[in-house]
């Protein structure tokens, strides 16, 4: 189905999209460049840190923290790495200013696939002509180093995931407990209801417990099972002997974040139990198997202690150096 066949009653949508840097590659973004006529506006949230180069394609304004940029594009820069979440609330809100109704949020180094955004925004079309809360949208994914697209999917008692249900009588809509933020579609109302993307959890996360939030509101999460969008997880991939499927690895700084924000997660009342008890189990074997296999060893060990701690503790924000 095109976009020309959606609904005479669908509701307009005025997408924006927010793109979050870190010391981006001018290669990485001539994609998104060539992109930025499909949305109402593009937003490029940079959080390379202050006195070093960024090599940002848009221009800027080098005196003031405020926008700059060329038509509808607009650079925001930070004062230094503030954060993956008080970034994409920064581009929400500049998005929601400059008139959008729904954003899509990316990665810098995001590949969007030709027809997705139209049919992302079609499927939102559809949902919203039968009166559905829809919170946010997004895509399969398919990463190129690990074959398969990755499943909507809602968790289960133990260490399974079970696929998720269909939704609607034709089946093209799936209802998973979260959904990537690359990719994601979310609605500028529904994010000012359930609230801002946490910033006290500064990077990792930060997707799944907005997911949980919004679903514990009475927002569907919408998955397309038949589009797919490029996304690699994790730093890289190794093998481990009696494992069908590579590790994903992440850098100790990552680690840390990944261990501490779980922790907090356990102790809040919207997250589902049933993710609680499959992801504790799952803790114990990630930790060990990564202190076995991925290097730097004793820095990915010192940072998962130091997040597990400092979860158990309740501490939040960026990582004390």
């Amino acid at each position: 189905m095109t976009a020309s066949h959606a609904p005479h009653s669908a509701p307009i949508v005025r997408l924006a999209a927010v793109v979050v840097t870190f010391h981006p590659a001018k290669e990485a973004l001539a994609h998104l460049w060539q992109t930025a006529p499909a949305f109402h506006r593009l937003y490029v949230v940079d959080n390379t840190p202050a006195g070093t180069v960024s090599p940002v394609a848009w221009p800027k304004s080098p005196d003031s923290e405020e926008s700059g940029g060329t038509g509808h594009v607009h650079v925001l820069s930070q004062k230094g790495n503030l954060g993956l979440a008080h970034a994409l609330n920064r581009g929400v809100r500049a998005a929601m200013e400059g008139g959008a109704s729904h954003v899509l949020l990316l990665d810098q180094d995001s590949s969007l696939p030709a027809g997705l955004v139209p049919q992302l925004v079609e499927a939102w079309q559809i949902a919203a002509a039968q009166s559905v809360a829809v919170g946010a949208i997004g895509p399969a994914f398919s990463d190129d180093r690990g074959g398969t697209p990755l499943p909507h999917a809602q968790f289960r008692l133990g260490l399974g995931y079970r696929p998720a249900p269909p939704w609607g009588a034709d089946g093209r809509f799936n209802t998973p407990y979260m959904l990537i933020t690359s990719g994601t579609v979310i609605s500028v109302s529904a994010w000012q209801a359930v609230g801002p993307f946490r910033e006290d959890f500064f990077i990792d996360n930060i997707d799944l417990e907005w997911s949980f939030r919004a679903t514990h509101a009475g927002y569907l999460l919408l998955g397309c099972p038949w589009l797919t969008m490029p996304h690699q997880l994790g730093h890289h991939r190794v093998s481990v002997p009696g494992l069908s499927r590579p590790l994903i690895t992440h850098p100790p700084q990552r680690l840390y974040y990944i261990m501490r924000n779980r922790l907090l997660m356990y102790r809040m009342p919207h997250v589902p139990r049933a993710w609680v008890v499959r992801d504790a189990l799952r803790l114990l074997p990630k930790f060990v198997l990564t202190t076995l296999f991925v290097s730097p060893r004793l820095a990915g060990l010192r940072a998962m202690l130091q997040g597990l701690w400092h979860g158990l503790l309740g501490r939040t924000g960026a990582r004390p150096d």
